[in-house]
């Protein structure tokens, strides 16, 4: 879940941070096996977590599907500029900068969800793991004239290929209906 798919709560929930340390056990599976079981000791953390918060915060939600605004990533029809690669994975943003090497288009639409506040749904047909670098002029960055650069629009068609649409779909958000803060130890 990205912030802009966070909705409700109290005014200091978007605003107070709260350390929060917990340990996972670390038992072993009933068949005493421990490989290949991290996805399912990862799901059952976030279960223990989601207690916890619930029990601490008195944290109550609720996730709803609403249809909103999207963009859908594709290419353009004169196809990609993406260098496919097998190095190191990772996706790198900064201020008007995303650099990727191994990365998936599946990546960039998740990055782009970030950078956008929207959800941006690939629909590029590409499947390989790709290098790039996207650089775009932010909006209102200080000291920088306003033609300073392409947009991010611009930057995606010309540096990669690709363009984002805009488009409606299934959004999913999270309500919070209810949290407190919670009392000192």
């Amino acid at each position: 879940m990205e912030d802009f798919q966070i909705a409700g709560g109290p005014g200091w929930v978007g605003s107070e941070r709260f350390d929060v340390y917990a340990k996972p056990e670390n038992k072993p599976d009933a068949d005493g096996s421990s490989p290949g079981s991290e996805q399912l000791r990862a799901e059952r953390f976030r279960q223990r977590l989601r207690v916890l918060l619930a029990e601490r915060f008195q944290l109550s939600v609720r996730q709803e599907l609403k249809e909103g605004g999207t963009y859908i990533l594709e290419q353009t029809k004169s196809g990609h500029k993406l260098n496919e690669t097998t190095g190191t994975r990772g996706v790198g943003r900064n201020r008007g900068l995303i650099t990727a090497e191994n990365a998936s288009t599946a990546m960039l639409a998740k990055t782009l969800s970030v950078t956008l506040q929207r959800p941006v749904l690939d629909q590029t047909g590409l499947e390989g793991k790709y290098a790039f670098r996207l650089q775009w002029a932010e909006d209102g960055a200080p000291g920088e004239p306003e033609d300073s650069g392409e947009s991010l629009f611009t930057a995606i068609q010309e540096q990669l290929g690709l363009r984002l649409q805009p488009g409606k779909g299934p959004i999913k958000f999270v309500f919070i209906d209810r949290a407190d803060k919670p009392s000192a130890n």
